[in-house]
């Protein structure tokens, strides 16, 4: 766990907490470190959604693949971001999405009943967690709004064109560079 400092601080789910209970926190949590190869499937569409994921390190990459076998690219995830969060404060069933890494990746998985639910020992890291996730949670539902934003345009086009000035607004430069490659774009809008 101490190997990964760096990730934890860049991690949004704990923003605000004191450098030093972060790892006392993480053990709490019961937090799992696991290893991934480059094309492994971290969460597999159909599973039960019960984990958040921090990319300690590496890169993942969670996609949905429709009925006719069209896959669209939902995201792309580096050090210190959280996924499968929505999915698993939602309770959903059924993972709609595929994530896997993007390269050799270092993950850490938690049960998402022990971040929403206070421990026997309460502390205001863990109800820092809580709003820290919440706040995460609106901030992924503002970027489905952009993502909407963006594919509601009638052609590739205008599509391209909105996602190239919302990334130069993002950016605050004409300048920036693409995380995706070709197809990765296409699969995206």
């Amino acid at each position: 766990m101490e190997r990964f400092k760096e990730a934890y601080k860049k991690c949004e789910l704990f923003k605000g907490v004191e450098e030093e209970l972060i790892i006392p926190v993480l053990k709490c949590l019961q937090g799992k470190i696991r290893e991934y190869f480059k094309d492994e499937v971290i969460f597999k569409p159909g599973a039960k959604a019960n984990y958040v994921g921090i990319i300690l390190k590496g890169n993942v990459q969670v996609s949905r693949m429709d009925f006719y076998g069209n896959r669209s690219i939902l995201g792309d995830f580096y050090m210190g971001d959280i996924f499968g969060e929505t999915y698993a404060a939602a309770g959903a069933e059924v993972l709609p999405v595929e994530v896997k890494a993007v390269e050799r990746t270092h993950i850490m998985l938690i049960d998402i009943k022990r971040i929403i639910s206070p421990c026997s020992h309460p502390c205001r890291c863990h109800q820092r967690m809580t709003l820290n996730l919440i706040s995460v949670l609106a901030r992924k539902n503002l970027l489905i709004s952009r993502k909407n934003e963006i594919i509601s345009k009638r052609k590739t086009k205008g599509r391209l064109l909105d996602y190239l000035s919302k990334m130069a607004i993002e950016k605050g430069t004409n300048s920036f560079k693409v995380p995706f490659d070709r197809q990765e774009l296409a699969d995206y809008l």
